[in-house]
């Protein structure tokens, strides 16, 4: 089961995105760019809402990791994340 989850974590980090299923949190990022970047809010909001993974999907061909729990993904890859394929 997939749960969208509204946590609003404080001084303005935000994620788009907050998913659980199977007892695992994950946020997501939105990005329009090929090359993108999260701010310090996004890593701030990762650790309020305490996730599990996170990924930013952005118009990529393949994606890459950007810390220890965190990955860009392309939109090509992120079905197959969420559902396990």
């Amino acid at each position: 089961m997939y749960e969208r989850l509204a946590r609003h974590p404080a001084a303005g980090a935000e994620l788009d995105l907050v998913i659980e299923t199977g007892g695992r949190i994950i946020g997501i990022e939105a990005r329009l760019s090929s090359a993108p970047t999260v701010s310090r809010g996004f890593w701030q909001a990762c650790e309020d809402i305490g996730v599990h993974e996170a990924w930013v999907v952005a118009p990529v061909r393949e994606g890459w990791p950007i810390g220890d729990r965190a990955r860009v993904l392309s939109p090509l890859e992120f079905p197959g994340e969420v559902f396990g394929g």
